[in-house]
């Protein structure tokens, strides 16, 4: 059984966010003339922080999948290598 990761929980968690702070802005980032740059500049921010996590998200995705695809192989490294310590 694969375990949930708890760095997967914390990055969706960030997306979450990030995608409510975006819908938001995209909702007021036109309507206050005085701070439509800053609100302009604030979206395109978030708008880069929710492709980092994507980004980051689907890479520890692939790295999970490989840890648990050799797990077997792993747990034989630690195993030999406390071995090879108690030899010592």
């Amino acid at each position: 059984m694969r375990r949930s990761s708890g760095w997967n929980w914390r990055l969706k968690f960030l997306k979450s966010q990030t995608e409510n702070l975006i819908k938001r802005l995209e909702l007021i980032k036109d309507s206050d003339p005085f701070n439509k740059r800053l609100m302009n500049d604030c979206y395109d921010h978030f708008k880069a922080l929710q492709d980092e996590v994507d980004r980051l998200i689907y890479h520890n995705n692939n790295l999970m999948n490989v840890i648990y695809q050799n797990q077997h192989e792993l747990e034989n490294m630690n195993y030999e290598l406390a071995g090879t310590e108690q030899k010592l």
